[in-house]
């Protein structure tokens, strides 16, 4: 199998899970790097790469997910996750298997109208179908048309005209660690590893969010049509003094980030075993931490913040 990252991803990176990704893909001598703009495929020596009947997992950003998927079908890839696979799994949420109730709508169709049986919330979750932003909005200023709401989701909309999902907000439980949020990988409807959606920190996820996580994955294997490689995201939520796990959402394999226990490979290089077994993170850290050691914590240092940044939230409340 080939794990096929996209040029454009990677210009300008360096200590990013997509590079760390692709230097373990090497290792393991199944790397192909397409690139959109020249349409082609290589290996990292730059010779041509033959992917006829060959399986792919594609790596790469959301953007360009889209046009990855179309080049390397030109080049006759078997894909590990299809199109098809995709939609799909942009549409989990109507398997009906969260507590709290979805609703589909586009983003020209809210700023005409809010669905009635959401105007009595304190605050709606929305977010974009196809991975890009999330906002937590007082639905008064969509009732009320607030300019500085519409005037934003507006410029979302000139982006890529997206579909939105929306709910009642509810808040997530917090820790010393940050939201109480786990990411699990599927592989072939299998649960393969679990992480809290944190960097460089060895650390445990919670049994409760593993076993949830596995009551779910039998659940939508049961469903037979669902795509059996997927990332599913939990959360601990808060309500009315209810706390519960939940399906925060999934998402593709392909344009998934991955955090510091999660990996998308399924073998292990000898060289990582020793760092495997003390620090208990994904395969492909492990790698990096050869490299890099000082780049992983065992213990949390009080001076420094292991979860990730979003500049794609927002808060109009």
């Amino acid at each position: 199998m080939y794990y096929c990252f996209i040029a454009e991803d990677l210009d300008g990176l360096t200590n990013d899970p997509l590079i760390i990704q692709k230097n373990y893909a090497e290792r393991l001598n199944a790397l192909c790097i397409a690139s959109l703009t020249q349409q082609t495929v290589l290996s990292p020596s730059g010779d041509p790469v033959i992917l006829d009947g060959k399986k792919v997992l594609l790596r790469c950003t959301n953007d360009n997910l889209s046009d990855g998927i179309q080049l390397l079908l030109k080049f006759g890839a078997e894909f590990i996750e299809t199109q098809d696979d995709i939609s799909q799994i942009e549409n989990w949420h109507k398997l009906g298997i969260t507590r709290r109730k979805i609703y589909e709508l586009s983003i020209s169709d809210l700023m005409k109208n809010l669905p009635a049986e959401l105007t009595s919330n304190d605050a709606l979750f929305v977010k974009s179908k196809s991975k890009g932003f999330s906002a937590v909005i007082n639905p008064k200023k969509l009732i009320q048309r607030e300019p500085q709401v519409m005037d934003f989701l507006k410029n979302q909309n000139v982006k890529s005209n997206q579909i939105l999902l929306l709910s009642r907000f509810i808040q997530m439980r917090i820790d010393s660690l940050g939201t109480r949020e786990t990411r699990h990988v599927v592989l072939n409807n299998q649960l393969v590893n679990s992480s809290r959606l944190l960097h460089s920190l060895k650390h445990t996820v919670p049994k409760s969010h593993k076993n949830k996580a596995q009551e779910i994955v039998k659940q939508v294997e049961a469903v037979g049509t669902f795509p059996s490689n997927y990332i599913l995201d939990l959360g601990e939520f808060t309500a009315e003094e209810d706390s519960y796990l939940d399906v925060v959402e999934f998402n593709p394999l392909s344009c998934s980030m991955c955090f510091v226990n999660n990996s998308i490979f399924e073998i292990a290089v000898p060289e990582i075993t020793e760092i495997k077994k003390r620090l208990q993170i994904g395969f492909e850290f492990c790698y990096d931490a050869i490299s890099y050691p000082k780049s992983y914590d065992l213990i949390r240092a009080s001076n420094r913040n292991y979860t990730y940044l979003s500049e794609e939230r927002y808060s109009f409340l």
